[in-house]
């Protein structure tokens, strides 16, 4: 088994999903995914679950087409 990934290379990790995304969603899970590594064990981790939860809403709202 490897070493486990630093914070720092989880991050980097992360940011070379999003220069590699195929469309505007799969970028914005990168982005989220890289937010998430990011705020993870911080003050600021119930705030991005706030967020994840709202980007959710607007999926769940586009996909039964409705607007924003």
């Amino acid at each position: 088994m490897g070493k486990a990934m630093s914070k720092s290379e989880l991050i980097i990790e992360s940011l070379s999903k999003v220069q590699c995304s195929k469309n505007e969603d799969e970028c914005l899970d990168h982005m989220t995914e890289m937010l998430w590594k990011i705020a993870k064990g911080t003050r600021y981790q119930s705030d991005v679950e706030v967020a994840f939860d709202v980007l959710q809403g607007f999926r769940d709202r586009k996909a039964n087409g409705k607007r924003y």
